[in-house]
């Protein structure tokens, strides 16, 4: 192995650690916005085409998607059980401004999908 594989196969490990370092955090995130901080890893530069070989990518990313909406299915059954109608909106307004607004851009199909069950959710509550 010459010198140019030896150091590519460490940024490579450096990158794959740096993934499972992303998901030990996501695993312990509370908030969808340190979710959308975790599931960011950082790839050094000399391998970032290379990133298809690191492994843990994939499970970052699927990880953050399954927290997400798991975070996104709680909101929701708090609406169903919120005590009066004005008390259900207020869960959904505030969900809506403080925690989904992380999700525009990288998690652009989670957005949409809190955006749509949270006004299902309403809708179910108001009928």
């Amino acid at each position: 192995m010459n010198a140019t594989q030896f150091f590519i196969q460490q940024q490579l490990a450096k990158a794959e650690s740096n993934a499972s370092s992303a998901l030990s955090q996501l695993r312990t995130a509370k908030t969808i916005e340190q979710i959308v901080r975790a599931s960011h890893v950082d790839i050094p530069g000399t391998v970032r085409a290379l990133k298809h070989m690191v492994h843990s990518l994939k499970a970052v990313e699927r990880l953050a998607e399954e927290r997400i909406e798991s975070l996104i299915d709680e909101q929701v059954k708090a609406i169903h059980a919120a005590a009066t109608p004005e008390e259900a909106e207020a869960l959904a307004n505030s969900f809506m401004r403080r925690q989904v607004p992380a999700l525009r851009g990288r998690f652009s199909r989670q957005y949409q999908y809190a955006e749509r069950a949270l006004r299902q959710a309403l809708a179910a509550r108001s009928t």
